[in-house]
C-alpha cells in the first residue's frame, strides 16, 4: 500500500494553528468623554486601560444662557436638553496661537498598544451684537502633543460668512439684541497618529478664535474620544498542542515524501 499525506489538509492544518496567534483589534469604541452638560470638567467613563486628567481651560466661563439669545441649546452628542451646561471659551485670537483654549490629557495603561480613532464635538457661539455687528464668526482648532512634545495642528475651521447658517440657526439682529445660536457637530479623524504603547500620553488641545473681530465666545459641549485598544490574544493549551500537532504531521510528511514504500 501507498503511504501519502495531502499536502491541502496539512497546510490548512498548521494554517489553523497559526491563526491563533494573530493580532486582533476591537472595534473602535468611546474611551472618554467630558462635557456631558454638567458644571465639570473631570472626564466621565474612561476605560479601563487609560488614565484621564481633568480637563484644564484658560479663559473659560460656564454658560446655561446666552442673555438676550436666550438659553443654551440642547447637546446632541451629550444628550443634554436646552438650557445644559455648555463650556465657554472667550475667543480673542487666532485658533492657530491656542491662545484660548480647554485641554485634555490621557495615558494609556494597557499592555498592548491604543490606537485613536477620533474626537467629537459640538460647538456653537453667541455674544450680544448691535444692529450694526452681523458680520460675525467662530473657528477652531485642535492642537495635539505626545509625550510632552511639541503641539501639531490635526484639523481646524474658520468660519465666514459663507458658514454662518452651520453656526446659527436663525441669527435675529436688534440694538442691544442677541443672536439664537445653533449646534455644530465635529468629528476630527485622529487615525492617523502613531499608536501609543504603555506609558504614553497624549494631550489634546482645543483652541477657538474669533473670526469676524466680534469677541465672540465659543461653547463646547459632548467632547468623545474614540480609539481601540490593539491586543495579541495568548493562545490557550489545546491551541498550543493543536499548533505543535499541525508541525509534527508537516514534518512527518515531508520525510515520508521522499521514500514511497510498499508492502506485500
Amino acid at each position: 500500500m501507498l503511504t501519502t499525506v495531502s499536502k491541502m489538509s496539512l497546510t490548512g492544518f498548521v494554517a489553523a494553528g497559526l491563526m491563533l496567534g494573530a493580532t486582533m483589534s476591537s472595534h473602535a469604541d468611546v474611551i472618554v468623554d467630558y462635557f456631558d452638560g454638567t458644571e465639570s470638567l473631570s472626564p466621565h467613563d474612561p476605560v479601563s486601560f487609560i488614565t484621564a486628567e481633568t480637563a484644564t481651560v484658560n479663559s473659560f466661563n460656564w454658560r446655561t444662557s446666552f442673555g438676550a439669545a436666550g438659553t443654551t441649546p440642547a447637546g446632541p452628542i451629550a444628550g443634554a436638553a436646552a438650557g445644559s451646561y455648555w463650556a465657554g471659551v472667550r475667543a480673542t485670537e487666532d485658533a492657530l496661537s491656542t491662545d484660548d483654549y480647554v485641554s485634555f490629557e490621557i495615558t494609556y495603561t494597557g499592555s498592548d498598544t491604543l490606537s485613536l480613532d477620533s474626537l467629537r464635538f459640538n460647538w456653537t457661539a453667541a455674544a450680544d451684537v448691535s444692529s450694526g455687528e452681523v458680520q460675525m464668526a467662530s473657528g477652531w482648532a485642535l492642537f495635539v502633543s505626545v509625550n510632552s512634545g511639541a503641539f501639531t495642528v490635526v484639523d481646524s475651521f474658520n468660519a465666514d460668512t459663507a458658514d454662518m447658517n452651520i453656526i446659527y440657526d436663525a441669527p435675529g439682529f436688534s440694538a442691544g439684541g442677541g443672536i439664537v445660536p445653533g449646534v455644530a457637530t465635529e468629528n476630527v479623524d485622529l487615525s492617523g497618529l502613531a499608536a501609543l504603547s504603555n506609558g504614553d500620553t497624549i494631550e489634546l488641545r482645543l483652541a477657538t478664535a474669533d473670526i469676524g473681530g466680534n469677541s465672540v465666545s465659543t461653547f463646547l459641549q459632548g467632547l468623545e474620544l474614540s480609539g481601540d485598544e490593539i491586543t495579541t490574544p495568548i493562545p490557550e493549551p489545546a491551541s498550543v498542542l493543536l499548533f505543535a500537532s499541525g508541525a509534527c504531521l508537516v514534518a512527518g510528511g515531508r520525510r515520508r515524501n521522499k521514500t514511497v514504500g510498499f508492502t506485500k
